[in-house]
């Protein structure tokens, strides 16, 4: 998974958009499902709003999104899984949502990625997708950015729609789109050769003829389903499937859980333990385990996998005296929302005092704790702060141990204190407050 990711604008890509229209795809029989959803040399990758950029390769085409898009279950059942991405659009509206590992994305939002890394299409023999179209005049395309010279200096969107006669209403259809009987294929822009030498959108052509009339062609940036300007749209898309002759991915669009809640971490030794609270919903299927990103000031580091549903866990391979904050996902069906960035931890500082109770005295109070872990390097200080809810004045002392007196609190007003250790890494974190005392 690749993090931390934004994608190309429009100004860099210099591409026409939004002036596809397929429209008038009313009745007929529903397509051969020719593109396998799940065979040998089928792996099934489940894509979900956790997968959406910064946190993955998909995003939605930055220049033109004025639809709706959501990952839902059903409808109905599904070609894969239990869901499947829903779509639409009003007239005059766009949709497109787009996968950029394959080009000069593939490595990270510089889009630098050399052209001799991209796919070639003359690799690409398994391609399709599934949709259910609910309502609609017009019907999803699968969109494929490539660059036609195979050299980084061409582009053009090749188009792949559904033949017209096969479109059907409230059913799941699979479209196999190397298989002429299927539909064919349009290129947003008029190139000098092969089978695209007309105007833009005026000629078709099948996949074969594309690999024969483009030999070095090579997919520049995204490829994924598009709805585009023209007509209207409500209905989902499920399985884009991609890949050889022999092995192919199978991207299975998922409902997934909403983001965990009260993100927080305590330190550790090289390591910090992060703990939150369950997402309020789990998508539609139980949450199997959580994904956890440590981010180095802005950085996201690698992201670490606990197939758990313990709402806890260690993150280990961080540097003592750094400073770290945290996201959470959860997983269930496909990979859920991403809580926001939380838990700002200095790695390597003491842990939480325990057991801390304040008693009042004369015009202060005494507070007692118990030591907390050094994490590898000696405790210097504790700092006991006590904060009054009914007026009194906030109150701080630091002492080299347990108790420490804290004076100048107002008589007559209620308290409760914290403690924090410090030691040559930094401060960690306060404890749990002490019961309330009155002065």
């Amino acid at each position: 998974m690749i993090h931390a990711r934004t994608w190309p604008t429009s100004s860099r890509r210099q591409k026409t958009l939004g002036l596809i229209l397929v429209v008038g795809m009313l009745g007929g029989s529903a397509a051969v499902a020719t593109t396998p959803a799940a065979a040998a040399g089928a792996t099934p990758v489940a894509v979900s709003t956790g997968d959406l950029a910064p946190h993955g390769a998909w995003t939605l085409e930055p220049s033109s999104n004025t639809g709706a898009f959501s990952f839902v279950s059903g409808p109905s059942t599904p070609p894969g899984g239990i869901g499947s991405l829903a779509m639409s659009i009003a007239s005059g509206e766009h949709e497109w949502l787009n996968n950029y590992s394959y080009g000069a994305c593939a490595t990270g939002p510089s889009c630098s990625n050399p052209p001799a890394n991209w796919t070639q299409l003359a690799n690409i023999n398994t391609l399709g997708y599934s949709t259910y179209r609910t309502s609609g005049t017009t019907y999803p395309t699968l969109n494929v950015e490539v660059d036609p010279v195979g050299d980084g200096s061409g582009y053009a969107t090749f188009l792949f729609i559904p033949s017209s006669g096969l479109v059907a209403n409230n059913i799941w259809q699979t479209w196999n789109a190397v298989s002429p009987a299927d539909g064919s294929w349009i290129s947003t822009r008029q190139l000098a050769t092969g089978p695209f030498t007309c105007a833009p959108q005026s000629c078709t052509a099948s996949w074969t003829q594309i690999q024969a009339g483009y030999p070095n062609a090579r997919v520049k940036y995204g490829l994924g389903p598009n709805v585009g300007t023209g007509g209207t749209f409500t209905g989902n898309v499920d399985n884009l499937t991609v890949g050889g002759a022999l092995a192919w991915t199978v991207y299975d669009f998922e409902p997934s859980p909403s983001s965990p809640l009260y993100v927080s971490s305590v330190p550790g030794n090289r390591s910090a333990t992060v703990i939150w609270k369950p997402p309020v919903s789990n998508g539609g299927s139980p949450v199997t385990g959580y994904l956890v990103t440590p981010y180095l000031g802005s950085v996201a580091l690698a992201v670490r996998v606990f197939n758990s549903t313990k709402t806890t866990a260690t993150v280990t391979g961080l540097q003592n005296g750094k400073n770290y904050r945290f996201e959470v996902a959860a997983r269930s069906a496909g990979t859920g929302a991403w809580s926001p960035m939380r838990g700002l931890v200095t790695v390597g500082a003491p842990g939480r005092p325990g057991k801390v109770a304040a008693k009042a005295m004369s015009g202060s109070l005494r507070v007692t704790f118990t030591a907390p872990a050094s994490n590898g390097a000696a405790i210097t200080s504790y700092t006991a702060t006590c904060a009054s809810p009914n007026g009194g004045v906030t109150k701080s002392k630091s002492r080299a141990a347990s108790p420490i007196t804290v004076t100048g609190v107002t008589t007559g007003k209620a308290y409760r204190c914290r403690v924090a250790a410090t030691n040559s890494r930094g401060t960690g974190p306060r404890s749990l407050p002490s019961a309330s005392v009155t002065t």
